[in-house]
């Protein structure tokens, strides 16, 4: 029996109502060939930098973590619900001027409330328009911290990411980069079968500006060819190629705590903010669900927003304060119920068969 039939036995009781698998929702990341190549455990090699003199590429560890720019991957399709739930929450935490999306066609919407980098990268394209986007991005990162030597850090993650930029910021701050080799941070684990080991970036992966210098190498044209001729390997997993980048220049990866990549069950999620201040969620894949963890982790409500009040698989306790989805459908909660484990267990095999 295939891993993908036990996956539609699995779901089959889900088929009347709860939509684990809505258009454009989880099972899009299931795809041969998409943003996040499939967990392994593997770790990276370890490598032996030699010391550096000290440079203005350096991230002194006595400050704080400086200017951080935040790159967030979208696609056209998802310009009028994604990025609008992205803008609408925690993007206006952001410094104005920090925040760039990179798209695939021009941006029709507000251009002043943020800005739209509209590439040439193939649209509606989990795996070439994927890699190519991820290397327009870092080039994007280069330009900047060229134009402002007080950029210090970039964030790159997914359009159906809930990020809090407050602890990404003060995580950063506490990196040190001593051997000026380049840190590359997120979760690590991942792999295909010709790249042996990779950044998971579904939790996004931030890059200080030594590791962006070192990926560009002088040539932006080069690392775009580079990630894409990675891309081809890595059975078309962007994170992946663009981790065989960081491992070439030998550039240090290391793991990030608080980077919730994968989507939490109930009690995953409980257990995600007791005494613990995440940094992001991602496969947040509905308004509600943003609106959410914006309400929960703000305080603050975005316009079109409802609070709902129900038992314990609806509702989350942060801060000594009960925070409840609008209901109990998994479209409305940024997390997994419980009863449905053994059917993410399924969908965490099947990724990794592919």
């Amino acid at each position: 029996v295939s891993g993908w039939s036990l996956l539609v036995a699995a779901f089959a009781p889900l088929a009347s109502g709860t939509k684990l698998t809505a258009a454009g929702s989880e099972r899009e990341h299931l795809r041969p060939g998409s943003l996040h190549a499939p967990f392994s455990g593997v770790m990276p090699p370890q490598r032996h930098h030699r010391a550096a003199r000290r440079s203005f590429l350096e991230v002194d560890p006595a400050e704080d973590a400086g200017r951080v720019l935040y790159y967030v991957y979208t696609d056209s399709r998802f310009y009028d619900t994604r990025l609008q739930w992205v803008l609408s929450t925690w993007a206006p935490r952001v410094p104005k001027g920090d925040l760039v999306v990179i798209g695939d066609e021009p941006y029709h919407g507000n251009s002043s409330q943020i800005p739209v980098m509209s590439t040439n990268c193939p649209k509606h394209s989990h795996w070439e328009g994927a890699c190519c986007k991820y290397a327009k991005a870092v080039r994007a990162a280069y330009e900047e911290m060229e134009r402002d030597p007080k950029v210090n850090w970039a964030y790159f993650v997914d359009d159906d990411a809930y990020v809090r930029p407050e602890q990404l910021s003060a995580a950063l701050a506490r990196q040190t980069d001593p051997q000026n080799a380049g840190v590359a941070l997120g979760n690590l684990g991942c792999a295909t079968k010709e790249c042996k080991f990779s950044i998971c970036a579904g939790g996004g992966y931030a890059a200080n500006r030594r590791a962006i210098y070192k990926a560009i190498d002088g040539s932006e044209k080069g690392l775009q060819r580079a990630e894409m001729q990675y891309c081809a390997k890595c059975e078309r997993w962007a994170d992946a190629a663009m981790t065989q980048t960081f491992l070439e220049k030998h550039i240090d990866l290391r793991p990030l705590d608080g980077l919730n990549g994968w989507k939490l069950q109930k009690s995953q999620f409980d257990h995600s903010i007791d005494g613990r201040e995440p940094i992001m969620y991602h496969y947040i894949q509905s308004q509600a669900q943003m609106e959410l963890l914006h309400r929960m982790f703000t305080g603050q409500r975005a316009p079109a927003d409802q609070e709902g009040e129900g038992d314990e698989e609806q509702c989350v306790t942060y801060h000594g304060k009960q925070w409840c989805a609008v209901s109990p459908d998994p479209t409305d909660t940024p997390w997994v119920p419980n009863e449905h484990a053994k059917a993410m267990a399924l969908i965490q095999m099947c990724e990794a068969e592919e």
